[in-house]
């Protein structure tokens, strides 16, 4: 069984947040401003 380095889930869970970050600023944040503008 291989198991997990809190190093390696770092990365991991690093990741997540960078994809999720850049969703959330590039499609969730322009909508809500352009919605709030409207």
């Amino acid at each position: 069984m291989h198991k997990v380095d809190y190093i390696e889930l770092s990365l991991i869970l690093l990741n997540v947040f960078v994809i999720f970050g850049w969703i959330y600023f590039n499609h969730i944040r322009p909508a809500v401003l352009n919605d709030s503008d409207l």
